[in-house]
Formats: structure tokens, C-alpha cells, sequence
């Protein structure tokens, strides 16, 4: 298996996707400080699964993803792939395997094996036994140097057990043991079970026989109640049939008056069609009378017309003359009219033309004032701009005073914290912050009555330790009032320092003096009022400060572990020899860090407060430019403004005008059509005066009126004939309707005979529904309680009358309430049971012998990862030896066991003798020997078992040039078996490189440049 390449996008400083491709050999990435050649070493690691935050420089996960530049937005994603060669040592059956891991700013995870989803269970697995690993030496730091040689012997163990390709033996065993654990869970909730069935199976059986009883009785009921409903239905039926039978009789005399009135209806309406006709008769008679008066009017008419013609003909030519002279007259006014109605819309038009120049004018001009009104728009911007860096510097403004309010609540809780004395014992705060007349005489606690400076606190906290809360009084006198306060309200024990009985022995520094490492004691260092001096070296006058834990060995063997000396870390040596160490994280009280914070926001609130005078300075300014610039755009706006105003006023009126005149020129138009219409039309009754005039001469009147009244007296004659006709039809209508009538009085009496009729057989019918509802309820009863149809419950029903029938059925009833509360289920959940109890005792069976399989199985497992863990441990320990005493030239390395009886769980300690010294604790060795035993380690690790590939990070640096060169050569010795990625900064580590990439970082973002060496 060979690492082909590395591809990372939006993975911390690598804003960019970059990809890295390897080959053969080593592989140098260098590049300055802050370039982010180490992020290389970290994608490698979290691709392979590592999560812990310390190992990739993070303080959260989410830190993994570009977090954004000043000039580049932060991403949402990082994403880290690499690609190997498959040579048969993965479990896939693929030639190039990619694995993916993708983290998005949301928190979701996701990992890939080519691009397929998996778990990181998946990823892990596929590189178990192989040496690749995020926890494996194929990845080395310099921060997992020290973690390597001062780490837990249990920790260095998980090195050896890869190389020894136990670790597929140890998941298979913990599963195996997971799967044991399950096992024996499931049988003692089988056995669980077994015994609630048991208990359950008895009464269950005593149940199922009850229901069986219940059944049979139930089964006979059953055919009782059936014959019962049945004799039900039949007995409705019968009942049903004889209405039925009644009814049929009604309906067929029904029949018999229908026919009746069918026949008395044809009558009537034969009689009321002959009334109908003579009716029409009547109509038509008196149309004609009607017609032939009117033509008597209009004959008579045109006599006395013809009368008055005779008698006016002169005065009528006359007015017909006089009528003619009036049309002419007006013919020619209109004339005249229609003349002027053309001038008019001429000249409508000539003013027309000059408003539409005048309109074309004034648009040109708002044009162009309209453009520079955009213009100075424009110069808008540089208003937006000047007022957005107003509000900027108002919200600078903000955030500082957001950032002073932030800054004073911290100092009220820190000094809330000091006045509760935070961290101190009940008792110590009691007396503290009493109010007693003792209290006078209080003068603090001893860790508040001194101030160290930030490098010491750490050191002089450790050296107080709990005499930090030891309360200083003036006097033994309030001590002993304090002291009795304590015991009167049982608040417990304090330790007080009276200053008139404080005593200070000299104390003798020449043995201290003369090591450079020594930075004094801690009473010489601290500040205080001069009043507690002997307080301060009552405290603090007997511990020496130094600045290492080494030193503090060196100064405690020279003065045989006579003095109580404290490092800058918080390492504690005291008088004796023993030693107190460890992480710093302590439960003091913290009175000096807490002094000290406040003391440093005060002055911050002070810097703040500067600032934003200045800020608020600036802005006065800026607000008054801001509103001078302002009042003279807004000048010139409002005046350029008002001038486009005006002149779109101008064109509206002047548009106005305009169609005011298309009006009238529209209104004289249509006024010329008009006059035409009218010139026709006079036109028209001029020669309508001529024909008239003409016609007056034309007829013969005295004949003329002779005809008209010989044509009147003809007409009278018809019309009396017609009349004579009418009266005689009008009888015959008469008699029609007397006949009509008593053809009524008969169809009501036979329709009343009808609805009697009809009355009885709804209530025949009423009855037939009754019984056939009793019939369709019993039937419905029959089916859903007993599924048969009545046809088919009439061979299911037992001999007998209803009144025994009622009997039975009552009987039976009592027999079954007798029987109490039935399980319906009992039967079924008995059968059940059993066989349940049955299968289980089948499956404990089972689940035993699966347990005894499991057990001899993991005993193999152990059996085989003993003797792999025992001569890998021996072979390596061999290589470790050789390898150490090539790169140290000369020494002894081994490696041992803990508990060398529990080889499957004891831990392993490096040992490192180097030539010419004794043997040395590892926390001794300076940190190029710390470093070179590492690499000795890695290259005895993979001289016994290759890995494909190893990641270095700046493991070299500590090394000397004569160690580096070793170091270089080794690489060269190793690089055919295992590919080399090395993050370095030294020149002979880059000499010996087949392959260098550089690492260099712009704003922020980290590229990557290749060198073919």
C-alpha cells in the first residue's frame, strides 16, 4: 500500500483546495513560521479519524474550517481526502481506495470510502493492523514527543499492539465479549421469562377450560336465540302478506274510478275545446268590427279633408308658397354657417401647430435640466458615504461603550467576588465578614493583604496554599472574640495570624545564593504594606523561588532537602523530600488573579473611556461637515427642483391648451357635418313644398269625396252582418261552460272516492312497512349476529313453539352468567404459552452452548494475541536496543512490562540509558535526547513492521547537526520500505528529500508551491 496523494479544501488556513501528490521516498514540506506547513500534519491526523481537539490545535470542532480573512469570507465546509494505492493490505476490492471526512459549520459529519457514505467505525477498521492510524507512530509531532515518554505505560502499549497486528484480535475480542455480556443479559431474561411463564400457565389452562364450557353453551344459545329470531321474522311476514293482499283489492277499485274520471275528464275537455273554438269565433268577429271601424274612421277622415280642400284650396297654395320663401331663407343661413365652421377649423389648426412647437420647446429645456438634476443625484453618494461613516463611527462609539459596560460588570463580579470571598472556607468568610465588635481588629485574610506580580502568582498561591485563607487580626485579643463567634454559631474552624505575636527566625540564604537558578524567596518578591513585612515573611520568607522543576531537584540535594522550594509552574518541594506537582488547575481561592484582573479592566475601562471621547470627539465633526454638506445639496436640490417643477407645469398647461383646441376644432368639425345634415334636409322639404304644391293642383276633389262616401256606407253594411254572427256565437259559448260545470261536479265527487281509497291503502301500506321493518330487522340480526339469511337460518332452527323457545333461551343465559367472567383469549393465549415455553427452553438451550462457544473463542483470541504481543514486544525490543545505540553512538535502550503476568493489559516503560551517563529518569534527558529516543522508537517500529507511510512534523528541530545527520540518513535507510512526509525547517532533513512542497501564506490563506528535487 503506498499514499498517492492528499487533497484539503476550506481545512483551516486552506482557504483554496490544494492537492499534494507522493511518491516513493521522502517528502519535505517547509515553509516559514505562521504558514500553516504543520495544518498538512493535522489533515493527515483528522482524516484518519483523530478527534481529540488538543492534538489538532483546536478549541472547538468547528475551528477545523477556514474561519475567514479580513478580505476572504469564512467557508461553511472543510473537507480532507487521501488517496492510496491498494496492494492487497485493505480489505476492499479496490485498486485506488479515497477516504473522505467532511466537516459543515453546522456540526453534521460526514465520511466517505470513494465517495460512498460510511461510518468512521468503517475508516478505522480498514486501517486497523496496517499501521495507519490517527493514534499510531505513523503521525509524530513535537508535541507527542513528550506525550510518548511521559504519557501512561497503558498508553504506550496501543504503539506495540499495532505493530504487533493485535488490534483486529482486540476488537474482535471486545465484540466477542460485548457479544458474552449480551448473551449472558439474554439468558438471564430468558430464565426471567421462563419463570413468568410458568407462573402464568396454570390459571391461563383453568381460563381455556371455562371458555370451552362458555363455548359449547354458547354454540347451543346460539341456535335458540337464531329459532327465536327467526320465528320473529316469519311471524312478520305472514302478517306482511294479508295487508299485502288487502291492499292489491283497494288498488284494483282504484283502478276502476281512475278509468271513470279519465272518461269524465275526456268530456270536459271536449266540451271546453268547443268553448275554446267559439271563443275564438267571438275573438275574430270582434277583430273584424274593430278593423272595419277603423277603416269607417279613416274614410271619414279623408271626406272631411276632401270637404275642407274644397272649400281652402286658394289659402292653401298660399301657405304652401310662404312655407317655400322660409326654407329657402334658412338654406341659405346654413349655408353661410358651414363657410364659417371651415375658417374656424383652418385657424383652429394654425394655432394647433404653434402650441405643439411651443410644448416641443419647453421639453428640450426639461431635458436637460432633468439631466443635471440627476447629476447632482448623483452627488448623493457622497452624501450616503459621509453619513455611513458617521454611523460607523457612532456604532464604534457603541460598541466601545458596550464594551465599557461589559468590562464594568465584570469588575462588579469580580469585586462581589472578593467582598463574598469567593473559595474561602465557611468559617474563614464568617469571621471575615462579620460585623461584630471583633471585627475592628480583622484585618483580612493573608492572600488579601499581598500583591504579586503576574509571573509569581502561580508560584506564590502553591506556597501559601491553605494558609492563603489564614485570617490576619491585629491582636491575640480578637483573635480569641473571633474564635469564640466561631464556637458560639458553629461555624466551624479558621486559622488566625495575630501580628503582635507573628515571629520571624532569620533565615540563612548563603546556600541559596549561589545558583544562577535561584530568583529568591517569595517574601523578597511580592508586594505589601510595610505594616506586614514580618507577616510576609512569616508566609513566605522560608520558600525560594526557581525556575524549573530540575532545578528545584538541583537546589533541594544541595541543601539536603532542607528548604520548601516552589517553581514559576507551581511545583512544590518541601522540607524531607516530598514533592507536590502537577496541573495547575487548582481550587484556591484565586484572590491574586482576581486582583489582578480587576486591576487590569479598571485600566482598560480607562482606555475605553479615552477612546470614546475621542470617537465622540470625531464625530462632532463629522456631524457638522455632514450638515453643511447636507444644507448646500439639499439647496441646490430644492432650487433645481422648482425649476423642473415650473417647467413641467408649463408643458402641462400648454398640453392643456392644446387639447382644449383639438376639442373645438373637433367641436367645429362635427358642427359643419351638422350644417351639411341640415342643408340636406331643407333641401329635401323644398322639393317636398313643390310636390305638394303641384299635387293641390292635380286632384279632382267634388269625385274624389263622391267615392269616399259610397265607400263608407258599405262598410257600415258589413259591419252590422258581423255583429248579427257574434251575438249568435256568444249562446253556443254559454251552454259550453254549463256543461263544463256539471262534468266538474262528477270528476270531484269520483276523486274524492279516490283519496278515500287511497287514504285506506296508506294504511295498509303503513302496516305492510312495519311489518316488513320488523322483517328487515330481524333479518339484519340474523346476519350480523349469526350470518345467515332468514332462507338459511330456516334449516338451522330446533323444533318448538315460541313460548318454549323463550325458556331455553333464558335458561341458557343463567348457565352462562353462572360461568362468571370469561378470557375470550384464553384458549388461543394458552396454546401460545406453551409453545412459547416450549421454543424457549429450546433457545436457552441454545443461547448455553452459544455462551460456552463464546467463551472458548475469546480464550483462543487471548491465546493468539499473547504469543503475538510476546514476540513482537521481543523483536522490537531487540531493534529499539540496535537503533538507540546506532543514533546515541553507543547507551542501552530496553523496554519492559509492567506486569509481565498480565501481558494482555499491562502497560510498557521505555527505558534510555545514554553512553557515558547513568541511567536517567526521561523527564531528565534534554530535548534532543528526548527527541532522538522517539525516533529510535519509530524506526525499531518500523523495522519490524513497515508502515506504508510516515508523517513527521518538526520532530527534528531539537537536533543537533550531527544527530540531524544521522536522522537523515535513517530516513534514506527506512525510505525504501515506508513513504516519508516530513514537516521540517532544517536544511540537511530538506537535503535528504526527494520531493519538497512549499508552504507560504498570503492574508491570511495558506498555498501550496512544488519543488521537484
Amino acid at each position: 500500500m503506498r499514499l498517492i496523494a492528499l487533497e484539503a479544501y476550506g481545512f483551516k488556513s486552506f482557504a483554496d483546495k490544494i492537492r499534494l501528490t507522493f511518491d516513493k521516498g521522502m517528502t519535505a514540506i517547509v515553509g516559514p513560521n505562521g504558514s500553516g506547513k504543520s495544518n498538512i500534519t493535522d489533515a493527515v491526523r483528522w482524516v484518519l479519524g483523530e478527534g481529540k481537539k488538543g492534538l489538532l490545535r483546536l478549541s472547538k470542532a468547528e475551528d477545523v474550517i477556514f474561519s475567514g480573512t479580513p478580505k476572504r469570507r469564512a467557508l461553511g465546509v472543510a473537507e480532507v481526502s487521501l488517496t492510496f494505492l491498494n496492494e492487497g493490505d485493505l480489505s476492499v476490492d479496490y485498486r485506488e481506495v479515497v477516504i473522505t471526512r467532511r466537516l459543515y459549520r453546522s456540526g453534521e459529519s460526514e465520511f466517505f470510502i470513494n465517495r460512498s457514505n460510511c461510518r468512521l467505525k468503517d475508516i478505522l477498521s480498514l486501517f486497523a493492523d496496517t499501521g495507519i492510524g490517527a493514534d499510531s507512530m505513523s503521525i509524530i509531532g513535537q508535541n507527542r514527543i513528550d506525550d510518548i515518554l511521559s504519557g501512561k505505560p497503558e498508553d504506550t502499549r496501543a504503539f506495540f499492539e499495532e505493530a504487533a497486528g493485535i488490534s483486529k484480535y482486540r476488537i474482535k475480542k471486545e465484540e466477542s465479549i460485548r457479544k458474552l455480556d449480551a448473551t449472558e443479559k439474554n439468558l438471564a431474561r430468558l430464565s426471567d421469562i421462563e419463570l413468568e411463564i410458568e407462573n402464568s400457565l396454570a390459571p391461563l389452562e383453568e381460563a381455556a377450560k371455562k371458555k370451552k364450557e362458555f363455548d359449547a353453551l354458547s354454540r347451543e344459545l346460539f341456535k335458540y336465540r337464531l329459532t327465536e329470531l327467526y320465528l320473529k321474522y316469519d311471524k312478520a311476514r305472514s302478517v306482511r302478506q294479508n295487508f299485502e293482499k288487502e291492499c292489491e283489492e283497494l288498488k284494483v277499485k282504484q283502478t276502476s274510478l281512475d278509468a271513470l274520471i279519465l272518461e269524465s275528464e275526456n268530456k270536459r275537455l271536449l266540451i271546453e275545446q268547443n268553448a275554446q273554438n267559439a271563443e275564438k269565433e267571438l275573438e275574430e268577429f270582434t277583430n273584424q268590427i274593430d278593423a272595419i271601424n277603423k277603416e269607417i274612421t279613416v274614410i271619414e277622415k279623408e271626406i272631411s279633408t276632401l270637404t275642407e280642400r274644397a272649400n281652402n284650396k286658394e289659402e292653401t297654395r298660399a301657405k304652401i308658397l310662404e312655407q317655400r320663401e322660409r326654407l329657402n331663407q334658412n338654406k341659405d343661413k346654413l349655408e353661410a354657417d358651414c363657410a364659417n365652421a371651415k375658417t374656424e377649423i383652418a385657424n383652429n389648426e394654425r394655432e394647433q401647430n404653434s402650441i405643439r412647437a411651443a410644448i416641443s420647446e419647453k421639453e428640450d429645456v426639461y431635458k436637460a435640466k432633468l439631466s443635471e438634476f440627476q447629476k447632482l443625484n448623483g452627488d448623493g453618494n457622497e452624501l450616503k458615504a459621509k453619513n455611513d461613516e458617521i454611523l460607523n463611527i457612532r456604532a464604534a462609539v457603541l460598541e466601545i461603550t458596550q464594551n465599557i459596560s461589559t468590562a464594568k460588570e465584570k469588575i462588579s463580579f469580580l469585586e462581589r467576588l472578593q467582598e463574598d470571598y469567593e473559595g474561602f472556607n465557611y468559617a474563614a468568610k464568617a469571621v471575615l465578614k462579620s460585623k461584630e465588635d471583633f471585627s475592628r481588629g480583622v484585618l483580612g485574610a493573608a492572600i488579601e493583604l499581598i500583591d504579586a506580580p503576574k509571573k509569581y502568582a502561580v508560584a506564590v498561591e502553591v506556597a501559601l496554599g491553605a494558609a492563603a485563607q489564614n485570617i490576619v487580626v491585629e491582636d491575640e485579643q480578637t483573635a480569641k472574640a473571633a474564635i469564640e463567634f466561631l464556637k458560639r454559631n458553629s461555624y466551624g474552624r479558621a486559622t488566625f495570624l495575630p501580628l503582635s505575636t507573628v515571629t520571624v527566625k532569620e533565615n540563612r540564604e548563603e546556600k541559596t545564593a549561589k545558583f544562577d537558578f535561584v530568583i529568591g524567596t517569595l517574601d523578597t518578591l511580592v508586594n505589601y504594606e510595610p505594616r506586614y513585612q514580618k507577616l510576609a515573611k512569616f508566609l513566605l520568607g522560608r520558600t525560594v523561588l526557581v525556575d524549573n522543576f530540575d532545578n528545584a531537584m538541583v537546589l533541594a540535594r544541595a541543601t539536603n532537602f532542607t528548604k520548601r522550594i516552589v517553581t514559576l509552574d507551581g511545583s512544590l518541594v518541601l522540607p524531607g523530600g516530598s514533592i507536590t506537582g502537577g496541573s495547575v488547575k487548582s481550587k484556591r481561592v484565586g484572590f491574586l488573579d482576581r486582583k489582578r484582573e480587576l486591576s487590569e479592566l479598571q485600566i482598560d475601562v480607562k482606555n475605553l473611556a479615552a477612546k470614546k471621547e475621542e470617537k465622540l470627539s470625531l464625530l462632532e465633526t463629522k456631524e457638522a461637515e455632514f450638515e453643511t454638506f447636507e444644507a448646500d445639496f439639499n439647496d441646490a436640490k430644492e432650487k433645481l427642483n422648482e425649476l423642473l417643477n415650473k417647467l413641467k407645469e408649463e408643458i402641462q398647461n400648454k398640453n392643456t391648451e392644446s387639447l382644449l383646441l383639438a376639442q373645438a376644432a373637433q367641436h367645429a368639425r362635427e358642427n359643419e357635418i351638422r350644417i351639411k345634415a341640415e342643408i340636406d334636409a331643407a333641401i329635401k322639404e323644398i322639393e317636398q313644398n313643390k310636390k305638394e304644391e303641384e299635387s293641390l293642383e292635380s286632384v279632382d276633389t267634388p269625385e274624389r269625396l263622391t267615392e269616399q262616401m259610397a265607400l263608407r256606407n258599405a262598410k257600415n253594411f258589413e259591419r252590422l252582418e258581423l255583429e248579427r254572427k257574434k251575438d249568435a256565437r256568444y249562446g253556443d259559448r254559454l251552454a259550453a261552460t254549463a256543461d263544463i260545470k256539471e262534468q266538474e261536479k262528477n270528476i270531484r265527487n269520483m276523486n274524492g272516492e279516490k283519496e278515500r281509497l287511497k287514504e285506506e291503502v296508506h294504511k295498509k301500506e303503513l302496516a305492510m312497512s312495519r311489518e316488513s321493518a320488523v322483517m328487515e330487522e330481524t333479518a339484519a340480526e340474523l346476519q350480523k349476529n349469526f350470518d345467515l339469511t332468514p332462507k338459511a337460518a330456516e334449516s338451522e332452527i330446533v323444533e318448538g313453539n315460541a313460548g318454549n323457545i323463550d325458556d331455553k333461551v333464558k335458561t341458557l343465559t343463567y348457565s352462562i352468567e353462572e360461568l362468571g367472567d370469561i378470557n375470550h383469549a384464553a384458549v388461543r393465549e394458552y396454546e401460545e404459552l406453551k409453545k412459547r415455553y416450549d421454543e424457549l427452553g429450546a433457545q436457552m438451550t441454545d443461547i448455553i452452548r452459544a455462551r460456552e462457544d463464546l467463551k472458548l473463542l475469546i480464550a483462543n483470541i487471548e491465546n493468539d494475541m499473547t504469543e503475538r504481543f510476546k514476540s513482537a514486544f521481543a523483536e522490537i525490543e531487540k531493534y529499539f536496543d540496535d537503533i538507540f545505540k546506532r543514533l546515541f553512538g553507543g547507551g542501552r535502550a530496553a523496554l519492559r512490562l509492567i506486569d509481565p503476568n498480565d501481558v494482555l493489559n499491562t502497560g510498557v516503560i521505555i527505558i534510555a540509558e545514554l553512553p557515558n551517563k547513568k541511567r536517567q529518569n526521561l523527564f531528565a534527558l534534554s530535548g534532543g535526547e528526548r527527541a532522538l529516543t522517539v525516533i529510535a522508537l519509530l524506526f525499531a517500529l518500523l523495522a519490524y513492521k513497515p508502515s506504508p507511510f510516515c508523517v513527521l512534523d518538526e520532530i527534528d528541530a531539537p537536533l543537533d547537526e550531527a544527530n540531524l545527520g544521522r536522522f537523515s540518513a535513517f530516513l534514506k535507510e527506512y525510505g525504501e520500505e515506508t513513504q516519508f512526509i516530513v514537516v521540517t525547517h532544517r536544511k540537511t532533513t530538506m537535503e535528504a528529500a526527494d520531493v519538497m512542497y512549499g508552504v507560504t501564506a498570503s492574508e491570511g490563506v495558506s498555498q501550496v508551491l512544488s519543488v521537484r528535487i
